[in-house]
């Protein structure tokens, strides 16, 4: 081993290979390096080879980097010690299975073709071309079902949704197959009182959910112990407040009484409702007796909105049972089956024609092919192979992947018995659910390990506590761990931060132990930790910088029908005509400026990154949306930045700008494609040129009339045209001539690159701030044509097709793969994006984003819960796949209306994504090394503002920007343009964050018109 590296307590124990390890690891805790540490051990004290591991994460970069950090560990060992076995583990090292699981299983089925039944020159669709291929094959499907009279599904469902719902129902639908493949199979079968009957079961498990939560929540206890209190001050006078306050004080233990039993059995829902209804009856405001003092007056009121806000979210009355109308929906249901079970079919016929699998494919065809009695040789052989199995990110594993993982670590009778099985993640940073990741196998997995130790007499292993005779941790155990089970059964946390400074992670334990604590802990949800700077010694700070949107709307409902709001001052930073996006854009470059140009020590590191040309500084978007506004800002400021995968990697400009001149190359009469490449850098035509040269006469298609520009009307053209549009119109009709000429008469790549050359494309992009960046997109889109050319003999009307199928697509693949340290020291990206990355300097803007809760949706597929179990860990429930819709009530006159499952879906999503939300803002937060500043807008002074993140419950909150001004109180320390909110909790030690105000009189306001006006900065 290595002398230079010393491992925390912790980092050490999660080397110990003698019992199965579930590790979770806070941010910046250095498990990348401890993962590599641990692979070294095996392999040197077990004289193993690579090909006895199998090391697994979630995306080809992370593997890459996995391979990488793990053959330089091996020369160090080899250089260290000299052991032949090493220099053997070099030269045997691409013998390894470091790898994604879809890679892994892609490898797998290619060993064992014939077992598993397939081609073994199957062909892996990736996302994109899969989403586009099934898109394909589903239109085809229900154009074929719209032509046949006779088929009664699609006239049905087509007499109630529009073909494009009904088409991104079944995408949805085929999507999740692994999970509603069982509800496609069963539900054309399912009897309709069966069905009926399910629909009881799915309400009292959701009522009851809803009722034990509501009884354990403390702040229906705090607003009662505050009416006990008022009670107390303020003796019964006969006046209105005072029988509400007293009628409340009796109600409030009646509700608590009839809640209790919900952890254990079903509730009396219309008692509950009825008492939910006097509560509300019982809050109304109205004018005090003189024994209430001002002081109690504003108590009662809070006590009255609280219980407002907090009964109104416990809306048991939402879920009630129309017989009628969920009939109507079961009949829409099983037409939607038999539909999508039709296009699921054709979608699997289609891929098999062409010899493709998807992603889910290989996993599924990997767990049939386990399940084989005929090949059982198989897990058997993979059993004796794989000694030890290692997982990165488990928090992003779905079920699938967990059961093939568990498939070869365990034994005939599924029971993970031998000590191979180590699992490294954090719930807090579990950000991928869109792409399948469930983060509740984490927690599930954990105990499943615990136990498996427990059983097997692992947990009674000692572990060695000495380090090569470097270190001796004896002492530290007794001291940390002592007694306590947990390590010895396979949990160990990571607490010590090695990225960022003491300020931060102050900030990160007091404000994520406010956001992330609960009275009821769900299995999504992320619990609060308490991470340790241990590596980074400077300070560090914590800033806000706030634009005040001023408007001070209307009061909250609660309070406006009763009293009226004064009208406060208008805000000066509303007066200036810039969106609030761009004023938080102008707030992150005068900051930046500030800290390049400035000499403040704190700062140090973030300059002599920027002066080197590296990563200094980020700007992490929870959306994209705004992207350009900050991309101007910068640009308008004379700052160099990248935007790191800040669009589709089809949606890049300098992309789109090939699209349309290949549509027009293999179609000469789209004057819409023409235009776009006029417009473009290689065609360098103004608009006014292009307006004019449409305007020249004759009715012509626009190529036939720059043809005639260049060649016949040149007197006309260039009397019309600007001098510099001229020679743009006979450069660009001379090339398209000759490329028009040349197109089909030679191979793809070389006819791509010809145009790319003599069309100056590459000295056109070379010119902006992502010269790099663009230059190596489009190397990247010619590898593709290549790719293509060889593997499907694609021609240019093929390529053509492809590339603007995918244009057209809006989808999350990355650009070019370029290391972030070759991108200057300003960086842009998506929070997501960030995931594994640490800055000197991190900014969060557009906190006050609205989240995307999925409410709008047609159709949600899911798992609907039919049984529950209340302990002290949480709650425990039973699951089912079930579809959710819309369907018209005969009871309200046929209007459209969620059917019950799909309000318990829609509410079950909700929570589930605020959950993300959390931990995509701990994401964002802690990729901080020196500086966290968030950057956010609100109405401050509004009392509708200040009485929602008040009274809220923090749940109901549905913004970054609402929860920070819950937490810190900024509505009730923020006064002047600067300053300073103290901010304290038992997590940490209390801290003052300075505040800075958009102000119009210091913004960097001189590049307003330019803005306004797209200012080139090329």
């Amino acid at each position: 081993m290595t002398a230079t590296f010393y491992p925390t307590l912790h980092q050490h124990l999660a080397t110990d290979y003698r019992r199965n390890l579930a590790v979770t690891a806070g941010a910046g805790t250095g498990k990348t390096e401890v993962l590599t540490r641990r692979i070294i051990k095996i392999l040197s004290r077990e004289k193993h080879f690579l090909d006895r591991l199998l090391v697994l994460t979630f995306t080809d970069k992370a593997a890459v980097e996995m391979k990488e950090r793990i053959y330089v560990a091996i020369e160090k060992e080899l250089q260290r010690t000299g052991e032949p076995h090493f220099q053997k583990l070099k030269d045997t090292f691409f013998n390894n299975y470091i790898s994604t699981f879809h890679a892994f299983c892609a490898a797998l089925l290619r060993e064992y073709p014939i077992e598993a039944g397939i081609d073994p020159y199957f062909r892996v669709l990736d996302e994109t071309d899969k989403v586009l291929f099934l898109r394909k094959s589903i239109n085809r499907s229900l154009r074929e079902l719209a032509a046949d009279k006779h088929n009664r599904d699609i006239h049905l469902l087509s007499g109630e949704f529009s073909r494009a719902a009904i088409s991104g129902s079944v995408f949805e639908i085929i999507q999740k197959r692994e999970d509603m493949g069982q509800w496609l199979d069963s539900f054309v079968r399912l009897d309709r009182q069966d069905y009926l009957e399910r629909l009881e079961k799915y309400r009292d498990c959701m009522l009851r959910e809803m009722a034990y939560k509501l009884y354990k929540s403390r702040e229906l206890d705090s607003c009662r112990q505050q009416l006990a209190a008022l009670a107390d001050q303020i003796p019964f006078d006969e006046s209105a407040l005072s029988r509400r306050r007293d009628l409340l004080l009796r109600l409030i233990p009646l509700l608590k009484e009839e809640l209790e039993p919900a952890a254990y059995q079903s509730i009396d829902a219309d008692r509950i409702v009825e008492l939910k209804s006097e509560i509300l009856k019982n809050t109304r405001l109205s004018t005090p007796s003189k024994a209430w003092s001002d002081e109690a007056y504003e108590a009662l009121k809070g006590v009255f909105i609280s219980l407002r806000y907090l009964l109104r979210s416990f809306a048991v009355e939402d879920f009630t049972i129309a017989e009628s109308h969920e009939e109507y929906g079961f009949e829409l249901l099983q037409a939607l089956a038999r539909l999508a079970g039709y296009c699921l079919n054709t979608y699997e016929e289609d891929k098999a024609a062409q010899n493709y699998l998807d992603f889910q494919d290989l996993q599924l065809k990997v767990l049939d092919l386990f399940a084989s009695e005929k090949h059982r040789h198989i897990l058997d052989e993979l059993r004796e192979r794989f000694l030890f199995i290692m997982v990165d990110e488990f928090q992003d594993t779905n079920d699938l992947q967990w059961q093939i993982i568990k498939k070869i670590a365990a034994d005939e009778t599924e029971t993970v018995v031998n000590p191979k099985l180590f699992i490294v993640g954090d719930e807090k940073q579990a950000i991928y659910s869109f792409r399948g990741g469930d983060v509740r196998l984490f927690s599930r997995v954990r105990q499943e390990l615990q136990k498996a130790n427990r059983a097997g007499g692992h947990d009674m292993q000692p572990f060695d506590l000495n380090l090569e005779g470097l270190k001796d941790y004896a002492a530290e155990y007794r001291e940390k761990i002592g007694d306590d089970s947990g390590p010895r059964a396979g949990e160990i946390v990571f607490a010590d931060n090695f990225r960022s400074a003491a300020t931060p992670i102050n900030f990160f334990n007091m404000f994520f132990h406010d956001l992330l604590s609960r009275e009821v802990y769900e299995e999504y949800d992320a619990r609060p930790q308490k991470l340790v700077c241990s590596g980074n010694k400077s300070a560090g700070s914590v800033e806000l910088l706030l634009v005040d949107s001023g408007s001070n709307g209307a009061a909250d409902e609660l309070s406006s029908a009763e009293h009226d709001s004064e009208e406060s001052p208008a805000n000066p930073a509303a007066a200036a005509d810039l969106s609030h996006h761009f004023k938080e854009a102008l707030l992150i470059v005068e900051k930046i400026k500030e800290v390049f140009l400035g000499d403040e020590e704190k700062y140090r590191r973030v300059r002599e990154c920027a002066q080197k040309g590296q990563p200094a500084v980020a700007i992490l978007l929870n959306r994209r949306t705004m992207l350009k506004t900050y991309e101007e800002a910068l640009r308008l400021n004379r700052i160099d930045f990248t935007v790191v995968r800040g669009r589709g990697f089809f949606q890049r400009q300098e992309i789109v700008d090939l699209g349309n001149l290949l549509r027009f190359l293999t179609n000469p009469a789209d004057d819409l494609s023409l235009v776009a490449f006029l417009r473009s850098p290689a065609g360098h035509l103004s608009d006014e040129g292009i307006f004019l040269l449409s305007k020249l006469p004759g009715k012509l298609s626009l190529f036939a009339k720059l043809v005639s520009a260049a060649q016949t009307n040149k007197a006309l053209a260039k009397q019309s045209l600007s001098a510099r549009d001229y020679e743009s119109v006979l450069n660009a009709a001379a090339n398209l001539e000759r490329w028009l000429g040349m197109a089909g008469r030679l191979p793809l790549v070389e006819f791509l690159r010809l145009i790319m050359q003599e069309g100056g494309y590459y000295v056109s992009l070379c010119r902006g701030t992502r010269g790099e960046q663009a230059v190596s997109n489009v190397e990247k889109l010619l590898d593709s044509a290549r790719m293509k050319s060889l593997e499907e003999g694609s021609d240019l009307a093929d390529f053509t097709e492809w590339l603007n199928n995918r244009i057209d697509y809006i989808e999350e693949e990355g650009e070019a793969d370029i290391d972030i340290s070759l991108g200057g020291s300003v960086q842009i990206m998506t929070v997501h994006q960030s995931k594994g990355l640490e800055f000197p300097m991190v900014f969060v803007p557009d906190l006050a984003a609205g989240f995307n809760l999925g409410e709008r949706d047609a159709l949600h597929a899911g798992h609907v819960p039919f049984a529950m179990t209340v302990s002290d860990t949480g709650i425990t429930r039973q699951e089912t796949p079930e579809i959710g819709i819309i369907a018209p009530n005969p009871d309200n006159d046929w209007e459209s209306e969620p059917i019950l499952i799909k309000r318990i879906m829609k509410r079950r999503l909700r929570d589930r994504l605020i959950a993300e939300k959390k931990r995509l803002f701990y994401v964002a937060a802690t990729r901080a090394m020196d500086h966290l500043v968030l950057v956010g807008t609100s109405d401050f002074a509004s009392p509708a503002v200040i009485q929602r993140v008040k009274f809220s419950p923090l749940d109901d909150l549905t913004n970054w920007m609402d929860w920070l001004n819950r937490i810190l109180g900024i509505s009730f320390q923020v006064y002047g343009s600067r300053g300073e909110i103290v901010y304290g909790n038992e997590a940490g030690k209390p801290m003052q964050i300075p505040y800075r105000k958009f102000s119009a009189d210091d913004a960097l306001l001189g590049v307003e018109a330019e803005y306004r006006t797209n200012f080139p900065v090329d």
